[in-house]
């Protein structure tokens, strides 16, 4: 969660402010690696489409593998890693 939030704020916001940054991310698929009653781990594959300033959209496919932890009922992220 700190270097989500570290990486958004120092990172993401200001290049989005300065160069006019759109992006959308679609899952376009996702299997699951290993799981338990507390924890899993998924791979999940993801077209996005992103537009800086008055440019041409730019596609890329990316692949990630996310683990997540179950706690107090809920599936938070725990870990996730661009591949």
């Amino acid at each position: 969660r700190d270097s989500h939030g570290h990486l958004s704020h120092e990172v993401v916001i200001p290049g989005d402010e300065e160069q006019k940054i759109s992006a959308v991310a679609n899952v376009a698929a996702a299997s699951t690696v290993s799981a338990s009653a507390h924890h899993a781990v998924a791979l999940l594959f993801v077209n996005q489409t992103s537009i800086i300033g008055a440019g041409a959209p730019t596609d890329t496919a990316s692949t990630v593998r996310v683990s997540l932890e179950k706690v107090d009922g809920r599936w938070l992220v725990s870990e996730f890693t661009p591949i």
